[in-house]
């Protein structure tokens, strides 16, 4: 595959970019596969032409545009994209009860070994030099924030709840935006600035939580920095964020498993950072907890 290395960036980096920067039927073919990419994975360049309104000639300027060669590299780009970021969604909770989609899960003793295995292929798969490169820009936000706001709802709360938990044994500047309700979560937010951050956790797409994507577009909207944690480098939140952490989903089951893979990853990175302060916080509210009998 050929692709212009003087054009920067992964492929939906460059999609949202051309959407906002190339002429307006251009922007069209680029807003049309950020999202419709599945689809656009095995269409013609006649097909896509019709699909997003243009031209099949706007379509062919459009991936010269993009720093391809050619429509096939395109598509042999989206298509290896798919093969190795399978979204997961929601309904696969309802597939792998049924053994005849799943059918290494028939023997009732083998699914939790499948499960595992499935697991640790989708965090080893997560693993790409973009992810790893991420991680370090996403650490330094996380860093130098004096507030970090979290935020996931709906699929995605249970991460952004574990998230909260752990970050607030040992650091002392974390918000749970919505902990009174979705309904409430702007009272936190409006307060932040350029000097705070915000981790946002949206997973299960196509049906992503709008209020997660409305809430990511205001704090950028206010000088924020976002770092988000995707399965689906097509999120909506996406354009929003100065960093993106995506990770591959697992194929037989839902799980949050890459998701909290990932903010394990971050506790260990901040919690070495802040280690002073952090293990200080950590030996009091033991003490505390263990004083007030709330533990043993």
């Amino acid at each position: 595959m050929n692709v212009n290395k003087q054009v920067d960036g992964d492929l939906f980096s460059r999609l949202r970019r051309g959407a906002e920067a190339f002429p307006s039927q251009q922007q069209l073919v680029c807003g049309y596969i950020i999202g419709h990419y599945q689809e656009v994975a095995f269409m013609t360049v006649e097909e896509l032409g019709q699909a997003s309104g243009v031209s099949p000639a706007t379509v062919v300027r459009t991936v010269a545009r993009l720093g391809y060669e050619s429509y096939h590299d395109l598509l042999q780009e989206i298509q290896e994209m798919l093969i190795s970021t399978r979204t997961s969604l929601w309904w696969q909770i309802e597939k792998s009860w049924d053994y005849r989609e799943n059918p290494e899960f028939e023997s009732g003793g083998r699914v939790l070994s499948e499960v595992a295995r499935q697991n640790v292929e989708s965090i080893q798969r997560s693993l790409s030099p973009l992810l790893l490169e991420n991680f370090a820009k996403a650490c330094d936000i996380l860093k130098g924030a004096r507030k970090l706001a979290i935020l996931g709802l709906r699929s995605s709360r249970g991460a952004a709840l574990i998230c909260y938990s752990l970050f607030n044994q040992f650091l002392d500047n974390v918000l749970l935006p919505d902990h009174a309700g979705s309904d409430e979560m702007y009272a936190d937010l409006v307060d932040l600035d350029g000097n705070d951050a915000l981790l946002a956790i949206s997973v299960g797409g196509p049906h992503f939580a709008c209020r997660t994507l409305e809430a990511v577009d205001f704090v950028h909207g206010q000088g924020v920095p976002v770092v988000l944690i995707t399965t689906d480098m097509a999120c909506p939140a996406a354009p929003s964020a100065d960093v993106l952490l995506h990770v591959v989903a697992t194929e037989g089951h839902y799980s949050l498993v890459p998701v909290l893979t990932v903010v394990d990853a971050l506790v260990v990175e901040l919690g070495h950072h802040y280690r002073d302060s952090a293990i200080k916080k950590l030996r009091t509210l033991e003490k505390l907890l263990v004083d007030k009998k709330i533990t043993l």
